[in-house]
């Protein structure tokens, strides 16, 4: 793991996110995403004073994604998906238009998903589909999500979602259907609002 709240000889370039700042190696993570090019580079005071501050973003979430993008200080990568990380990478891929991520993460769900992720919730997987959706996976890319989502059927989903805008609820209806002759039995769900990779939180923005 690395400590991103220090800098060194790369990674020198400061990302103010809220109250915290993020010593990153911009050359690399613009290698990586035409989002952080033009972040980085495209205004010659950001490049020069070496520092851009981002409004939106929670800084423990973007030092999960760069654990994983980036390699440790010892050259090595440590890529390993899990349930906790899986919505925020998806969440990311999209919004920082990583296109090597995007297509790791659909490796993932395709091949891999079922056996490590083998006693998944229906709220997870539900959460899991939700992110997707709102980061534009297609179907086939997220199969196996709209499948642990499917199989427990139209009622469910809906009776879930009851408090989340009409359009998402539909959108997870629509992608999940051809999974519903997988009906069966499961507990009562229990999803609060907020964004999905974090339950309680406030302000649903995904869904705005």
């Amino acid at each position: 793991m690395v400590n991103y709240s220090e800098a060194d000889s790369k990674r020198n370039f400061q990302l103010i996110v809220g109250d915290k700042i993020l010593f990153v190696n911009a050359h690399y993570l613009a290698t990586l995403s035409p989002y952080f090019d033009s972040l980085f580079f495209s205004s010659f005071k950001e490049s020069t004073d070496k520092k851009v501050t981002l409004l939106d973003d929670d800084p423990q979430e973007l030092e999960i994604l760069f654990n994983y993008m980036c390699p440790s200080d010892d050259y090595t990568y440590n890529k390993k998906i899990t349930e906790d990380n899986l919505p925020i990478l998806i969440f990311y891929s999209a919004k920082f238009l990583i296109p090597e991520l995007k297509k790791e993460i659909v490796k993932f769900i395709s091949t891999d998903l079922d056996e490590q992720f083998k006693h998944i919730t229906f709220e997870k997987s539900l959460q899991l589909l939700i992110e997707c959706i709102n980061a534009h996976y297609t179907q086939s890319e997220c199969w196996s999500i709209c499948r642990n989502v499917g199989r427990y059927g139209e009622e469910k989903i809906r009776s879930t979602m009851k408090d989340m805008p009409t359009e998402i609820i539909e959108l997870v209806v629509k992608y999940a259907r051809a999974h519903f002759y997988l009906l069966t039995e499961s507990q009562s769900p229990f999803i609060t609002k907020g964004r999905t990779h974090q339950w309680g939180v406030d302000n649903l923005y995904l869904f705005l």
